[in-house]
């Protein structure tokens, strides 16, 4: 879409407007090349107290209000200053990425304008009135709010009309292309919030098996260890009787032992040879 030149009617309603309204309009340009255009060329770069292209726009918008009111800026058609509007316009529908992707792809005003990019139609010709049609269209398809529109209406060159009014009423406002964008994504909100709890459903089960599995793992433990413990018992006591047994033997040796030295110590004494060899002679 390419931007017509001011009309006079149409400068003399925009400079009516407040001077916070400009500002906010201003600001909503947030494209860098837009930016950096209405910094160093719409607007004034040198402002006492400031460098260069760092006054504040409460500074700067006045200054251009009071040219933009110049009565010959007014009635020239090819003013400087108006042009430069004309473009800081521009930049603000390119930084409006819904707005110019409709106008880009939707909308072509070239018969408009000659060979030489001139125009030859005036402001709120029949391709103006396709155009908020168009946007009308692109409304009720959830893809500009009625808000966007009727700025893009207010500061472009178009000249107050009751038939492009009647178009922009019609189109749907930003609350409510913002609910039906909700309302449209509302069914794969709920499916991804049935599968986070199916998934969730998944992990608490693998959890309880998981318990299940440590709970019959705690109970084969318990049993191995009442197990061992049990034979444990039983090797010790087994083991106490041997002992006791071992201790019974040993005592038993003990005596065998001291009843063979009384035996032999009887044996050597010459008392009991003697009464050997007498029984022997006998």
């Amino acid at each position: 879409m390419e931007a017509k030149t001011y009309p006079e009617e149409k400068r003399r309603d925009l400079i009516k407007r407040r001077e916070e309204d400009f500002i906010a309009f201003l600001k909503e340009v947030t494209d860098s090349k837009g930016k950096r255009f209405i910094q160093q060329q719409l607007l004034q770069g040198q402002v006492d107290g400031f460098r260069r292209g760092r006054a504040p726009l409460t500074r700067t918008v006045p200054m251009l209000i009071r040219d933009l009111k110049k009565e010959q800026e007014l009635t020239n058609s090819n003013s400087v200053i108006w042009n430069k509007f004309k473009d800081a316009w521009k930049a603000w529908v390119i930084s409006h990425h819904g707005l110019n992707q409709i106008l880009l792809e939707s909308f072509d005003n070239e018969i408009d304008f000659d060979e030489n990019h001139k125009c030859i139609a005036p402001p709120n010709s029949e391709l103006d009135i396709q155009c908020f049609e168009t946007l009308l269209e692109a409304s009720h398809n959830n893809q500009i709010d009625k808000e966007t529109i009727q700025r893009f209406y207010e500061y472009g060159y178009f000249l107050p009309s009751d038939e492009i009014e009647v178009l922009i009423e019609k189109a749907l406002p930003r609350i409510e292309i913002e609910r039906q964008r909700r309302l449209a994504i509302l069914p794969d909100q709920v499916n991804q919030l049935f599968q986070a709890i199916d998934l969730l459903n998944e992990r608490l089960f693998a959890i309880e098996s998981t318990d299940e599995t440590a709970q019959k793992l705690d109970q084969r433990i318990a049993e191995v260890v009442k197990s061992f413990e049990s034979q444990f018992s039983k090797t010790k006591s087994s083991f106490n009787k041997t002992v006791t047994q071992l201790q019974s033997i040993n005592s038993r040796i003990s005596m065998v032992e001291e009843s063979v030295k009384s035996l032999q110590t009887q044996l050597s004494e010459p008392e009991f040879v003697n009464s050997v060899k007498q029984n022997i002679a006998q």
